[in-house]
């Protein structure tokens, strides 16, 4: 054999560039939904600032759907791979493989300099740094310092099949104990759903609450029923109540002031955890009528409201 012949370097196939690629946009999807749904616990364990309407919670919907379906997909992928590299261990040297291992090192250990220079400059700028910043620090730190610690010693073919075993049944359990954790905390996939609708009903309220006040400023009087604010000219629709399609109850307390109410199925979750779950369509100040709050108990829920003239003067009085 002539020993001064190059070596051929082993040719990637579409199967092994796609088949490396699903491996890594799995690995991408699987991580940035983990700490995704690690920043809504925390945030909901260690709110920094009570939330008001009109700041939407965290929803744990996409992240958890993201870890159910891409992180078995990761492990098997792993798995092909592995059974292709002990069949073909020549596919280690793809092209294909070290880009991808590279870009995977660099893209993580850019954003663990990135994540430990923000810590850094917390402190340094005299920012106050709370226990919610430091822990998502952490917890980004943490699990991209484990990819790349796994990826840079596959890199170096230091990781044995046995090991690869262990690492695929400890990171699915862990998966399987983090989701089950999030539910016990922030509440079941039923429960959010519940949440969202007193959202509605919250967001529908303040519509109206809009709108009563725009009627008063144009005709400087309130209307007498819901029914008066509808307007087809500008598709002005009255607001129903998402579940029963009912109207809501309005009630004329005052020359000036109203009352809205809804019945609520939950609590709106503000006494704990500082977090409102809702959604609001009207970007209007919180506190624009003197008491803004849309805290609800569980149960029929009114709000009372009066318009001050000096804020809210009628329409007519501008022009004059």
């Amino acid at each position: 054999m002539d020993t001064n012949q190059p070596t051929q370097k082993p040719r990637t196939s579409a199967g092994d560039f796609f088949l490396h690629l699903g491996v890594i946009v799995a690995l991408y999807v699987s991580v940035i939904s983990f700490i995704n749904l690690t920043f809504s616990l925390i945030d909901y364990v260690f709110p920094n600032l009570p939330l008001e309407y009109g700041v939407p919670a965290r929803d744990l919907s996409f992240p958890i759907s993201a870890l159910i379906i891409f992180t078995p997909a990761y492990i098997f992928l792993s798995w092909l791979l592995g059974k292709q590299y002990n069949a073909n261990p020549y596919k280690r040297e793809l092209g294909v493989r070290k880009w991808l291992v590279y870009l995977t090192l660099f893209i993580s250990g850019m954003v663990i300099a990135v994540d430990l220079v923000v810590l850094v400059y917390r402190f340094v700028s005299g920012d106050f740094v709370t226990t919610g910043f430091l822990l998502k620090v952490v917890s980004v730190f943490v699990v991209l310092a484990a990819v790349f610690s796994y990826y840079l010693s596959d890199l170096k073919d230091k990781i044995k099949d046995k090991q690869n075993k262990i690492y695929a049944i400890s990171l699915a359990l862990f998966i399987l104990v983090f989701i089950a954790l999030s539910f016990m905390i922030m509440g079941s996939p039923a429960k959010q759903r519940l949440l969202k609708i007193d959202g509605l009903r919250v967001s529908d309220l303040q519509n109206l609450q809009y709108q009563i006040v725009n009627y008063w400023q144009q005709k400087e009087k309130l209307p007498i029923t819901l029914k008066e604010l509808a307007d087809p000219l500008y598709n002005s629709n009255v607001p129903l109540d998402p579940v029963t399609k009912q109207e809501y109850e309005y009630r004329v307390v005052s020359n000036l002031s109203f009352e809205l109410c809804a019945e609520f199925v939950l609590p709106s979750e503000t006494t704990a955890k500082g977090a409102y779950n809702s959604y609001r369509s009207y970007p209007q100040p919180i506190d624009q009528f003197g008491s803004g709050e849309w805290t609800h108990e569980k149960g029929k829920q009114c709000f009372t409201r009066t318009i001050d003239p000096d804020r809210y003067p009628p329409y007519n009085d501008k022009f004059r």
